[in-house]
C-alpha cells in the first residue's frame, strides 16, 4: 500500500459535502491544534536548533469520548489551510494483515510513500484514526503479538517525523489511558478535549439547532450528570425528529428533556465497557 491509494480528503469536498465544521465548547483545543500546524508548516529558521536539541516532533494526539469533535477539528483546519495542504485519513484498523508479518511491511511501505511525496507544493496532514486498534499497551495481557509488532512499526515510522517541515501526523484516541505509554510518548502535543459541554456553549448550541424557549438549568444539569456530548445531543434530536414523524409542531425543550432523562450517553456506555471487559 502506498499513499497513491488513499483518496484525500479536500476542501472542496468538506464544502461540498456539507460536512459540519462548526465547534462548541472546543474553541481553545482548535486554537492549539492550528497553531501548531501552522507553527510545523512554517516555522521560523531560528528554532530549528532548539526543535533539533528537543527532539520536535511533528505529531499531535487528539483524545476524548467519541462525538467531542475531534476529527470535526481537524476537517475545520483542512478548509482554513491554504490550497497546498492534502488531509489524508488513514484508518489503521485497515491495515493490519491477516499475515501479522505483513503488517509491518505495509506500514513501512505507506509511511515511505508519504515522506516521499512532501513538498512545500503538496504539504500533508495525516489524519491517523483508530489509533486504538494497534495502540494499546504492549504490557495488556490481552494484545496479540501481531498487534505489538505493528505498534513498534508505527512508533518507529512516527520516529522519523522529527522536524519535518511538510508532514503533520495527527492522532485521535478515544481510551487514551490504555496507549502505550512509548507511543504517546511520540507525540509532541496532547490535545484533551472535554466530555461536556458548559452551560454557555450549550446554549449556543441548542439554539444554533432549534431555536427554542428553552430549559437551560435543568438541561444543563442533566447533561453533566450523564455526561452528554454534543454528538449526543445530536443523535437525540435525530430521535425526536423520527419519532414524531417529522412533524413541525415538536415540543423541543421538553422532548430532549425526557430524552436526556431516559437516554445512555457515550461516557456511559464506554464506561460499561471498560468495566465489562476490563480494558
Amino acid at each position: 500500500m502506498n499513499l497513491n491509494d488513499i483518496t484525500p480528503i479536500t476542501k472542496s469536498q468538506i464544502k461540498n459535502d456539507n460536512i459540519n465544521i462548526d465547534l462548541f465548547g472546543i474553541d481553545d483545543q482548535y486554537n492549539t491544534l492550528e497553531n501548531f500546524v501552522n507553527n510545523a508548516f512554517d516555522s521560523k529558521r531560528e528554532y530549528t536548533t532548539l526543535y533539533q536539541k528537543l527532539d520536535f516532533y511533528n505529531n499531535i494526539l487528539l483524545t476524548g469520548l467519541p462525538g467531542t469533535g475531534k476529527t470535526r477539528s481537524v476537517y475545520k483546519l483542512l478548509s482554513n489551510q491554504k490550497n497546498n495542504v492534502r488531509l489524508y485519513q488513514l484508518k489503521l484498523g485497515t491495515l493490519l494483515h491477516a499475515d501479522m508479518g505483513k503488517t509491518s511491511q505495509i506500514i513501512e511501505d505507506l509511511f515511505n510513500s508519504i515522506r516521499d511525496q512532501a513538498s512545500p507544493q503538496k504539504k500533508m496532514i495525516i489524519l491517523l484514526d483508530e489509533i486504538d486498534s494497534i495502540g494499546l499497551s504492549r504490557f495488556n495481557s490481552s494484545v496479540l503479538d501481531g498487534i505489538r509488532r505493528a505498534l513498534i512499526s508505527l512508533m518507529i515510522e512516527l520516529d522519523k517525523n522529527i522536524m519535518r517541515k511538510y508532514i503533520v501526523f495527527i492522532g485521535i484516541s478515544n481510551i487514551p489511558e490504555f496507549l502505550d505509554p512509548a507511543l504517546v510518548r511520540r507525540f509532541t502535543l496532547r490535545i484533551e478535549y472535554p466530555d461536556v459541554i458548559s452551560k454557555r456553549e450549550l446554549k449556543k448550541f441548542l439554539n444554533y439547532l432549534v431555536e427554542e424557549d428553552w430549559e437551560f438549568e435543568k438541561i444543563h444539569k442533566i447533561v453533566q450528570e450523564k455526561g452528554y456530548t454534543p454528538s449526543d445531543i445530536k443523535n437525540l434530536f435525530q430521535r425526536i425528529l423520527v419519532e414524531n414523524k417529522f412533524n413541525e409542531d415538536i415540543n423541543w425543550n421538553q422532548s430532549l428533556i425526557i430524552k436526556l432523562r431516559d437516554s445512555v450517553s457515550t461516557k456511559e456506555l464506554m464506561q460499561f465497557s471498560k468495566d465489562k471487559y476490563s480494558i
